[in-house]
């Protein structure tokens, strides 16, 4: 399958302990794998970096012949929030385009089928969208994204590989504290003014520590 129509899923992942943890999050990262496995869109890739975490290796390997397109690496144990986790899943991906799966977050089934669209429809460099928060296994309630600080995040981006233009590739390298959505995002706005907001796309956040939702 073609490279310029694949789309690269990036997914840190980490389940020990730490300040605002989701719980359950053995369940959730695999019920997070297995909603990349069930999107419609065919040329994908799902690249999971391990931040030195143990446990989410021995659940890959227990559900791997399941798990069609999902490719594992594990790396050091890395500061919180630290950008080289992400950055490492990136340098092992091969698609033009790129999005990204948190380890506690779910994707609707047509979800990456319309993040190609929206590239395929347009010149966009990279392209943003309203996503949603879980409340419960029924309730999805929709959170409107703006491109500034605090409005948007890697639950409601992707990316080209390679600016056309401007021949730059964006790169978490220097992403390593809390805000670390938005200086990447910062980084690209620097590179290009072909971005947009897009219609369809169904990323569910499934854990916001200030509102207590952990679904």
């Amino acid at each position: 399958m073609s490279f310029t129509n694949r789309v690269s899923v990036i997914m840190p992942v980490f389940l020990g302990p730490y300040s605002g943890a989701a719980s359950s999050r053995d369940w959730k990262f695999v019920r997070s794998l297995f909603s990349f496995v069930n999107n419609d869109y065919h040329n994908k890739e799902l690249i999971v970096c391990s931040d030195g975490c143990d446990s989410s290796q021995e659940i890959y390997e227990r559900h791997k012949h399941n798990l069609p397109n999902v490719l594992f690496y594990k790396i050091e144990k890395q500061p919180l929030f630290s950008g080289k986790v992400r950055q490492h899943a990136l340098d092992m991906s091969s698609g033009n385009i790129i999005c990204y799966l948190d380890a506690d977050d779910e994707l609707g089934d047509t979800h990456i089928s319309s993040v190609y669209q929206g590239f395929s429809k347009s010149d966009h460099e990279f392209v943003y969208w309203d996503d949603f928060i879980r409340k419960d296994a029924r309730t999805l309630i929709k959170r409107k994204t703006s491109v500034e600080l605090c409005k948007i995040g890697t639950s409601s981006i992707a990316h080209k590989r390679i600016f056309r233009k401007a021949g730059f590739r964006p790169s978490w390298a220097n992403c390593h504290n809390y805000g670390h959505d938005w200086i990447f995002i910062q980084q690209m706005m620097q590179h290009t003014q072909k971005y947009g907001k897009i219609k369809n796309c169904d990323y569910q956040v499934c854990h916001v520590p200030h509102l207590r939702y952990d679904n």
